[in-house]
C-alpha cells in the first residue's frame, strides 16, 4: 500500500511541477490543510529559531497522535503522520541556522561570495580578457595555443594534484586526454572506480570525434536558433572542466575573494598559474551552450562546508545570498548532488541547493561532451548570484530553495576579444554626427566616406585580439581622434574627381597623415565609373617633413593599391635610411615586362620627366637610383636650357618598364657624388 501511495505521490509531483492542469493536491494546498492537521496536533507556540514545535513533534508517540486526530475527526492520517514523526528521529534540530552552527565546528571551510559590484564587474573585471599566444611549432596566434600554454608549459604543467573527485593527476595529463588521447592508454580514475563502476568511468574520446558530436549535438540547434556557434577552444574549454582540472580552474576563481586560506591553496594547487584563457573559454561555453538547455530544476551539492551570514542576514535590499565567483557545477538528478553533498550523513556537514532555472537564466547542460556523462552535469558561469528564498532541513542535510541570476556582463570568447574593437565602432558613430555639423551638406558625404574608408584599411581590419594590446588601442584612438582632425582640415584638398592630389610642403601634424591619404585612395577607387576606373593616381607630397614610419606606410600603401601608381617624396631627409630603402624596394620589386611603372620622385602618365641634382643627399639618391635600375630612361634635351652645365640638373624621360642597366655610367656617376655604394 506504502509503494502505491508513493507512486500515486510522485505522479502527483510531476504533474504540479509542469503546472500546465488543475490538481487537487495543488487545491488542497492552497486550502491550507496541512494548517488543519498541524491544529490538530495542539502545537506549542514558536519560538524564535522553531525549535520547540520540532522537539515536540520529534517526541510524539503513537498513542497521542491517535488521541489528537482522532479528537479532530482526523483519525484516517494517523499512519501517514506516524511514518513522518518517525523520519525525524535522525534528525537533530528544525532550525537551519542551527544546523549551520553545527556544520561550522566540523566543515572545513566557508562558503565566500561577492556582492553585487563583482556581479556587475563581469569576468574579465577578475581575469583580463582572453590573450591569443602563438607558441613553438604553431603558425599563426589563436587561443587554443595560449590554452595549450596553460596547460603543457606553465609552472604546474606535470606537478600532481588530487581533486576532490579522488582523482590524482596532472594539468599536462588532462590536456593529451581531451585534445590527444592516445588509443589504449589508461589515464588516471578513481580509485576502485575500474573495477567496481566501469560505468562511471571517463573514456576518452579523439577530438576529431567530439568535433563531430559538437556538430551535430549542439552547433546544428545552435544555427536553427540564430545563435553564434560554438567553437573548438569553448569544446576543448568545457571538456577540461568536466574532469579533475575543474578544482584548479575554480580555485583560481575563488583566489579572487582574497580570503588567505583560498589565495594560499591557489597559490600552492596552481604555482601562479591563472588560466585566463582557458576560464574565458569555458564561460564562453556556457553562456552558448545555456540557449539549448531546458528550464527546470537543478541541484548542488556540497560537504564540509558552512554557510556565510549573507545567506541568513537580508542585505539592504532584502535579498539573501551572494555572487558565488567561481562555475558551480549542479545536475538534473538530486540523487548524484546528494552523493556530492555526502549522501546527508550524521557526521558530514552537508548542504543542497535546489536551484529552479527559468527563461533566460539557465545553465549549461554539458552531458554530451562531459568526461562523466552519468552526472547530467548542468554548469553555471562564475559570478551567478545565488538568491536564498527557502532554507529548511531535511534528515541531517541543509537544503537552500534559491533563485539563480546569471551574470549578463559575461561574454563569449567572441565578444570579449571584440569589445575594444566594438569601442572604436562606437566612437566613430559620434565623429560622424560631429563631422555633418562640421562640414556642411556639400562635403559631409565625402568626408565621413573618406573617414570609413581610412578605418576600415587601417584600425578596422586588424584582429579583435589586436585591440586588446595596450598601447595599440591607446595609439589608434589618439589617431582616431587625429583623422577627424584631418578630414576636416584636409578635405577641400582631397578632390576624388581628380588624379592628382598636391600636398606639397603638407603642415598637417598627428598620426593620421598616411591613413588620411589611404582613405582618399580607397574612396576613389571605390566611387570610380567610366574611364576613370583605370586611371592612375598621383600625390606629391615634396617636403611634407615625412617620418620613417610614415614612410614605411606610404609604401605599404602602394603596395596595397594598384592605382597608386606616383608618388613624390623628394625631399623628405627625415625618413632615413630605412624610409628610402622601403620605398626604394617597392619600386624595384616592380622590375619586369609588362608591370605598372611605379615611382616615388614624382613621375606619372601626365609627367615622364625626372630632374636628376648634381649633387645629391643619401636618401634622395637611393631613391632615383630604384628608379634608374627598374626603368627604361632617355637623356633630354631641352631642360634647363641658359643655365650653367655645372649647375644644371640631368633631366631624364622614362621610356618603359623594362630594366636594361643601360644607365650604368650614370649610377656610377652619382656613387661618385654621393659617395655612397649603390
Amino acid at each position: 500500500m506504502l509503494v502505491a501511495r508513493c507512486c500515486r505521490f510522485a505522479a502527483r509531483s510531476a504533474d504540479e511541477e509542469s503546472g500546465r492542469r488543475w490538481t487537487a493536491s495543488k487545491w488542497l494546498a492552497s486550502r491550507k490543510v496541512a494548517n488543519v492537521v498541524a491544529d490538530a496536533l495542539q502545537l506549542p507556540a514558536l519560538t524564535h529559531n522553531a525549535h520547540s514545535q520540532f522537539s515536540y513533534v520529534k517526541r510524539l508517540k503513537k498513542e497521542k497522535v491517535e488521541q489528537l486526530l482522532a479528537e479532530a475527526s482526523l483519525g484516517g492520517l494517523t499512519e501517514f503522520v506516524l511514518q513522518a514523526v518517525e523520519s525525524l528521529q535522525d534528525q537533530s534540530t528544525g532550525s537551519p541556522e542551527s544546523l549551520n552552527e553545527k556544520f561550522a565546528s566540523s566543515a572545513k571551510f566557508q562558503m565566500t561570495y561577492g556582492s553585487l559590484s563583482l556581479f556587475y564587474g563581469g569576468l574579465e573585471s577578475l581575469l583580463g580578457p582572453p590573450k591569443m599566444y602563438k607558441g613553438a611549432g604553431h603558425v599563426e596566434r589563436s587561443l587554443l595555443n595560449t590554452m595549450e600554454f596553460e596547460h603543457l608549459h606553465e609552472k604546474d604543467a606535470k606537478t600532481e594534484f588530487t581533486a576532490p573527485n579522488g582523482v590524482t593527476t596532472t594539468a599536462a595529463t588532462e590536456w593529451a586526454l581531451v585534445c590527444a588521447p592516445e588509443e589504449g592508454k589508461e589515464y588516471p580514475e578513481r580509485s576502485g572506480y575500474t573495477e567496481h563502476h566501469p560505468a562511471w568511468c571517463r573514456v576518452p574520446k579523439p577530438l576529431e570525434e567530439m568535433l563531430r558530436l559538437m556538430e551535430q549535438s549542439c552547433n546544428e540547434k545552435l544555427r536553427v536558433g540564430g545563435h553564434s556557434e560554438m567553437i573548438l577552444e569553448e569544446l576543448v574549454g568545457g571538456r577540461l572542466y568536466t574532469g579533475p582540472m575543474y578544482i584548479k580552474y575554480n580555485t583560481v576563481l575563488r583566489s579572487k575573494t582574497k580570503d588567505p586560506a583560498m589565495v594560499k591553496l591557489a597559490r600552492d594547487l596552481t604555482r601562479g598559474n591563472g588560466y585566463p584563457t582557458s576560464i574565458h573559454a569555458i564561460n564562453s561555453c556556457v553562456i552558448k551552450l545555456s540557449k539549448l538547455t531546458k528550464a527546470g530544476k537543478v541541484w548542488r551539492g556540497i560537504k564540509d562546508a558552512v554557510l556565510p551570514k549573507e545567506f541568513w542576514v537580508p542585505n539592504a535590499m532584502g535579498v539573501r545570498g551572494g555572487i558565488e565567483y567561481g562555475f558551480s557545477s549542479t545536475t538534473t538528478d538530486r540523487e548524484q548532488a546528494l552523493l556530492f553533498a555526502g549522501g546527508g550523513q550524521l557526521d558530514d556537514a552537508s548542504t543542497v541547493f535546489e536551484m529552479q532555472m527559468g527563461m533566460v537564466d539557465r545553465g549549461a547542460d554539458l552531458t554530451w561532451l562531459s568526461q562523466y556523462p552519468h552526472e547530467a552535469e548542468v554548469l553555471l558561469p562564475p559570478l551567478t548570484g545565488i538568491e536564498a528564498l527557502n532554507v529548511e532541513v531535511d534528515g541531517s542535510m541543509l537544503v537552500i530553495h534559491s533563485r539563480l541570476s546569471l551574470n549578463l556582463a559575461s561574454h563569449t570568447l567572441e565578444q570579449v576579444l571584440s569589445r575594444r574593437r566594438k569601442m572604436l565602432m562606437d566612437m566613430v558613430g559620434g565623429i560622424e554626427l560631429e563631422l555633418r555639423d562640421g562640414l556642411g551638406e556639400s562635403l559631409v558625404g565625402l568626408g565621413i566616406a573618406i573617414l570609413k574608408r581610412a578605418l576600415d584599411y587601417g584600425p578596422l581590419s586588424k584582429d579583435p585580439e589586436w585591440f586588446n594590446d595596450d598601447e595599440n588601442f591607446s595609439d589608434v584612438m589618439q589617431q582616431t581622434l587625429h583623422l577627424q582632425h584631418a578630414v576636416v582640415s584636409q578635405i577641400h584638398k582631397l578632390n576624388v574627381d581628380h588624379p592628382e592630389v598636391s600636398l606639397r610642403g603638407w603642415s598637417l601634424g598627428g598620426s593620421a597623415r598616411v591613413l588620411l591619404l589611404a582613405g582618399w585612395c580607397t574612396h576613389r577607387v571605390a566611387s570610380a565609373s567610366g574611364s576613370a576606373v583605370h586611371e592612375a593616381f598621383l600625390i606629391d607630397l615634396r617636403d611634407a617633413k615625412l617620418t620613417t614610419s610614415e614612410a614605411l606606410q606610404l609604401a605599404e600603401l602602394m603596395s596595397k593599391q594598384p592605382r597608386l601608381t606616383s608618388l613624390d617624396v623628394r625631399g623628405n631627409h627625415n625618413i632615413g635610411a630605412e624610409g628610402a630603402e622601403a620605398l626604394a624596394s617597392l619600386i624595384e620589386s616592380t622590375r619586369g615586362v609588362g608591370v605598372v611603372a611605379r615611382s616615388v620622385c614624382g613621375v606619372s602618365p601626365s609627367n615622364s620627366s625626372l630632374e636628376v641634382a648634381r649633387v645629391l643627399e643619401p636618401v634622395e639618391c637611393r631613391l632615383i637610383t630604384a628608379e634608374l635600375r627598374t626603368f627604361v630612361w632617355a637623356e633630354g634635351v631641352t631642360a634647363g636650357m641658359g643655365i650653367p652645365r655645372k649647375d644644371r640638373p640631368a633631366t631624364l624621360n622614362r621610356r618603359g618598364a623594362f630594366a636594361a642597366n643601360e644607365w650604368q655610367p650614370l649610377l656610377c656617376a652619382a656613387e661618385e657624388t654621393c659617395r655612397v655604394p649603390l
